[in-house]
């Protein structure tokens, strides 16, 4: 049994079935990483059986794209996984400041990364950069929108319904996966921690949004207690998370798109694709 390895396995409720998950150290597999542009081969089957005669067998070889792959066994079926690398918000440390004061140098120097609806087009799409002071987590949001800031719902269902920001962050080694809402519309003053639709104010937060003089889009300025993140030497090591940009419709009171950093095919119920926060230095 190669050291490192877990499993652990969850019945179903109506006993039909059982959820298996596993985790594999890379140096069991006696491969560190695919190659750029390279793919893992799974080798797979189902073994259904008694007691300890259920699980899942696996074997595992390094593939590039293009390689012929002969089968090592009479199995019948195999499957393509690709390993992206996670995307990285670098976060740089800047002296202690506050919303909206911070200049443009300072979030220009670092890098931004972006999402769009389209990957061929610009008219819905946002860039976003981060800084800190150690004690704050700051967050500046361009988002092109032709029918900026929007949002005529009411609360409680404001947060799913018009233009805005979630950030959703793994915490306590992913036993909790938090999400926090940053408001475009212009009166949110304040992020919000949502569960189970019913909203907390993050302490220490605070929301600054402004429309574009040409009114195709708006900034939106979050500031963010790192202790939302889970404190200064998390966000030193790296923070797994993930952004999700919500564009309403014409009307402000449903939602055109939600789109995610990573992981594009997601629902917020079951977040499973993070980048990393991480502060770097300059």
């Amino acid at each position: 049994e190669p050291q490192g390895c877990k499993a652990a396995v969850k019945l179903w409720d109506n006993g039909k079935g059982y959820n298996l998950e596993a985790s594999i150290p890379l140096k069991a597999m006696e491969y560190t990483a695919p190659a750029a542009g390279g793919k893992w081969l799974w080798e797979w089957d189902l073994i259904y059986g008694a007691g300890d005669k259920a699980g899942l067998k696996l074997f595992w070889t390094p593939e590039l794209h293009g390689a012929n792959y002969q089968s090592r066994s009479n199995w019948d079926r195999a499957v393509f996984v690709e390993s992206d690398p996670a995307p990285v918000l670098g976060i740089s440390r800047i002296p202690a400041a506050s919303l909206p004061d911070i200049p443009e140098k300072a979030w220009s120097a670092g890098p931004s990364q972006t999402i769009r609806v389209d990957e061929n087009k610009d008219a819905h799409m946002c860039r976003f950069e981060g800084l800190t002071d150690g004690k704050n987590l700051y967050l500046r949001f361009r988002i092109n929108d032709p029918d900026p800031a929007l949002n005529t719902a009411t609360i409680p269902w404001w947060w799913d319904a018009g233009d805005g920001v979630d950030l959703f962050v793994k915490l306590d080694g992913g036993r909790e996966i938090r999400r926090i809402h940053l408001a475009g519309a212009t009166w949110g003053k304040e992020a919000y921690t949502i569960r189970n639709y019913a909203t907390t104010v993050v302490s220490g937060s605070l929301i600054r949004s402004t429309v574009n003089a040409d009114k195709r889009g708006y900034v939106l300025l979050a500031t963010l207690p790192v202790s939302a993140l889970g404190g200064e030497e998390a966000l030193k090591k790296g923070v797994e998370a993930n952004f999700r940009i919500n564009w309403s419709d014409r009307t402000g009171g449903s939602v055109f798109a939600k789109v995610f950093w990573c992981g594009r095919d997601q629902i917020d119920t079951n977040i499973t694709a993070f980048g990393v926060i991480k502060e770097t230095a300059r």
